[in-house]
């Protein structure tokens, strides 16, 4: 198989021996030795009798020297040293060097259960040199900080679905309640002819508005709008007509209504759109068109 030949020394015949009577003092068969270490059973006894030959390559001759004696409870390193110096001497026949043979197929039967130390598995998997540990956490802890913000805006705001300050949903327009539909604070009924509940001395109509949430609102004086948005908490509005103010909204339980010195109390329901407006007598039934 050319391999080369020369007589075996006594130290290399110790080894071996030494190997088989620590399995016999053990009380093991040769072929539960292979079975526990899966080394096959063929390899163990070349081992013990030093034919470092019949082994199929020199790493795998070293490996299963290792494992062997391992599992036999010696001292590994004592034991490769020992092979290390016989095999500098070239007094043995040893396998074919490792980087000129050709690859021997493997089983799972010459797998080890012990891991040779000559195997380096230091360096099997490494992370990319640009991909630190570094980055891999700054990127955790700025996806944790960015869910928690979006946490927060979503309580402050809440999950209303009210319209924006720059347009007015068809929705919103096509389920607006009229005066004459919902009746308002006061006991004033908004149907049939309107009692007049204001001094009509007065001439005008003054309307204070104040939100206690985030509501869209739009205010037209004498025909003539003068606010169409969001109304915020804690920003009340004023405004004073002659003819008549007309109140829009998408949710009527959002707004607190001062007309002429009345408080009018909430205008409707949560997420109630409501249209009412008012003039220097009271509530009037219908939204009105200005007078010339």
């Amino acid at each position: 198989m050319g391999w080369q030949r020369g007589r075996i020394d006594s130290a290399m015949i110790d080894l071996g021996r030494e190997l088989r009577e620590a399995r016999q003092g053990k009380g093991v068969s040769l072929a539960e030795a292979a079975s526990a270490t899966r080394i096959r059973e063929r390899f163990l006894a070349a081992i013990e009798v030093n034919d470092w030959a019949a082994l199929p390559t020199t790493v795998q001759a070293r490996g299963f020297l290792r494992n062997y004696a391992v599992y036999l409870g010696l001292d590994a390193d004592q034991v490769m040293a020992r092979y290390s110096q016989i095999t500098r001497a070239g007094t043995v026949s040893l396998p074919v060097p490792a980087a000129t043979e050709s690859p021997v197929p493997t089983t799972a039967e010459d797998g080890a259960v012990f891991r040779p130390r000559d195997i380096d598995i230091a360096g099997a998997s490494q992370l990319p040199s640009w991909l630190s540990s570094d980055i891999i956490i700054g990127v955790a802890l700025a996806l944790v900080v960015a869910a928690l913000g979006y946490g927060l805006l979503r309580l402050a705001f809440g999950d209303s679905n009210e319209p924006s300050a720059t347009s007015t949903p068809e929705t919103t327009r096509s389920t607006l309640v009229t005066a004459t539909e919902a009746p308002l604070s006061g006991g004033a009924s908004t149907s049939g002819s309107v009692t007049p509940t204001f001094d009509a001395s007065i001439g005008n109509v003054q309307l204070g508005l104040e939100a206690t949430e985030h509501v869209w609102v739009r205010v037209t004086v004498d025909g003539a709008p003068v606010l169409e948005g969001i109304l915020a908490p804690n920003t009340p509005q004023t405004w004073q007509g002659t003819q008549y103010i007309t109140l829009e909204t998408a949710n009527g339980a959002g707004l607190q209504a001062v007309v002429n010195g009345q408080p009018q109390g909430p205008l409707g329901e949560r997420g109630q759109a409501v249209t009412v407006s008012w003039g220097p007598h009271g509530l009037l039934p219908a939204t009105p068109t200005a007078s010339p």
